[in-house]
């Protein structure tokens, strides 16, 4: 039985949920794709699943694994119980080819709630959030906050993440030594909910994405979609591909490395209301997108 599996199906009879009803996973792992099969299976009025990709899988076909569970659930895409979703053309095709199949799979670009951003604030707060891992560039953080401190003063520092793998964990103990010293450095080290969320990136003004462009146009852009919806100027590795037919107005500057990355963040920073105007546009054309999004079509 799926971790999870008596507590919906239980939730689900306890408020009356039938088929006329859906059940939205926005961030799916193989557990949730193990729940959606499970409940798909059971002949009883259960709501259609929604799944939403935000990765792309591991090549590895293992028992149990996403391939395993996206083969078992082919049949409940064809029905139109099960919906699949995924943020780019590549994972798009991948489930395609694997499925034989496109019914049931869709490039959809929903995003989380928008928010309008104003600025009137003495400093400028730097952001990371997400995943502590070195192809994110999580490493480069101590150096990144030093570097910009000896440019300006104007610079705060709000850094999240949550679990921490032998290969970061010196960066992580280094970050909560530097903040128990600097009052400008705060170190969210923790598991954010939906709303925690949306509220720390509220507090953010400047997004560095310090991953390569490369992971990136592999499939986890999570952090920049993020910004887009909420109006956050961002530095962006070159030669990105991903959501560069919402990215039209100047919002971002592009680097190729760490010295590259801090003069474009000197740059935002002098000519903030500039971008930050950019970054509304974007925003608005993202929330244009979103009208037609086959998510959106789905559940309505």
């Amino acid at each position: 039985m799926p971790r999870y599996f008596l507590e919906l199906f239980f939730f689900l009879k306890k408020n009356n949920f039938s088929s006329d009803d859906h059940v939205f996973f926005q961030t799916t792992r193989n557990k949730h794709m193990a729940l959606a099969n499970f409940l798909s299976r059971i002949k009883i009025d259960i709501p259609k699943v929604h799944l939403r990709i935000l990765y792309t899988p591991s090549a590895k076909r293992k028992f149990g694994g996403f391939y395993y569970f996206l083969k078992k659930i082919k049949y409940f895409l064809n029905q139109n119980q099960i919906f699949l979703y995924v943020l780019t053309q590549k994972n798009l095709e991948l489930f395609i080819d694997f499925t034989n199949n496109n019914n049931g799979i869709f490039k959809s670009n929903i995003p989380w709630v928008f928010y309008d951003r104003a600025f009137d604030k003495q400093y400028i707060t730097i952001g990371y959030m997400g995943d502590a891992r070195e192809s994110r560039g999580f490493n480069l953080l101590p150096e990144l906050i030093e570097k910009l401190q000896n440019k300006s003063d104007r610079f705060k520092f709000l850094i999240q993440y949550s679990k921490v793998n032998p290969s970061v964990k010196s960066t992580s103990d280094k970050l909560h030594e530097m903040c128990k010293t600097n009052p400008n450095i705060e170190v969210l080290h923790k598991y954010l909910d939906y709303k925690e969320f949306r509220e720390t990136l509220q507090i953010i003004d400047i997004m560095p994405i310090l991953h390569s462009s490369e992971e990136i146009n592999n499939g986890n852009p999570s952090t920049i979609y993020s910004s887009i919806t909420h109006q956050i100027p961002m530095i962006l590795p070159s030669n990105l591909k991903y959501m560069k037919d919402v990215l039209t107005h100047k919002s971002y500057e592009e680097s190729d490395d760490l010295d590259d990355a801090i003069i474009k963040i000197i740059k935002i920073k002098d000519n903030y209301k500039d971008y930050l105007s950019a970054a509304k546009k974007n925003s608005l054309i993202l929330a244009n997108n979103f009208r037609n999004d086959p998510l959106r079509k789905n559940i309505n």
